[in-house]
């Protein structure tokens, strides 16, 4: 356990602390986030797109980060 933990923290590992300090705001962007990546996806479905606009999507959604103000 890490000495300066407190309840409610999570730990991906040991070096890596998550403490959230306002749970809904950081869920509500999460969801946004992930909303972001799934309308990227639904541009894929149903056409065939040629393989450059498939390229430029997966690095759209590389490049995109998830922030927490």
């Amino acid at each position: 356990q890490n000495k300066d933990a407190a309840a409610g923290d999570s730990f991906l590992d040991r070096n890596i602390l998550i403490r959230i300090k306002d749970e809904e705001r950081v869920q509500d962007q999460m969801k946004q986030f992930f909303n972001k990546i799934d309308s990227k996806l639904k541009q894929l479905q149903g056409r065939s797109p040629g393989p450059l606009s498939f390229i430029n999507l997966v690095n759209e959604i590389k490049n995109m980060e998830m922030s927490f103000h």
